[in-house]
């Protein structure tokens, strides 16, 4: 998290060095007009963001996804597992599967210490309200303030 994501209530509750799911094939490179960082890591120098628009108003933005699941994760893994083989993230297709399916087992029994321990997923990912933790702030902070039109 940045000094200026360290107040922003996007991030609220998040620690200062926190886990998420990311999947990565775009990602900002020059940031827009009025706009400031709020997360960054030694992948993606933006990994959260918020931008000033000019009508006052604001877009928050994540470059991680705290809207995906394991299950999500895990087909993503096997949809792009000869690129992760090209990118050293494994020696053959059948290992990146391999792995795929070990997520869709978690994702099934989020139990699972041998699995968790494994691949090293953080307990903010397995837990579904912290993982999720920038929607939730998203809806108590600009949704709900603004009400529901009827």
């Amino acid at each position: 998290m940045t000094e200026a994501g360290r107040g922003h209530p996007l991030l609220a509750s998040r620690a200062a060095v926190f886990d998420a799911l990311c999947s990565h094939l775009d990602e900002i490179e020059t940031l827009p007009p009025s706009s400031q960082v709020l997360a960054a890591n030694e992948l993606s120098s933006i990994q959260a963001i918020e931008v000033q628009t000019p009508w006052r108003g604001s877009f928050h933005g994540t470059q991680y996804h705290p809207e995906h699941t394991l299950a999500i994760s895990a087909a993503l893994i096997e949809i792009r597992a000869a690129e992760l083989v090209e990118e050293g993230f494994g020696t053959e297709p059948a290992e990146i599967a391999a792995i795929a399916a070990d997520y869709r087992a978690l994702a099934k029994e989020p139990t699972r210490r041998d699995l968790i321990w494994r691949y090293g997923v953080a307990s903010e990912i397995m837990d579904p309200i912290r993982r999720t933790t920038e929607i939730g702030n998203w809806l108590r902070t600009v949704v709900k303030p603004r009400g529901f039109m009827a």
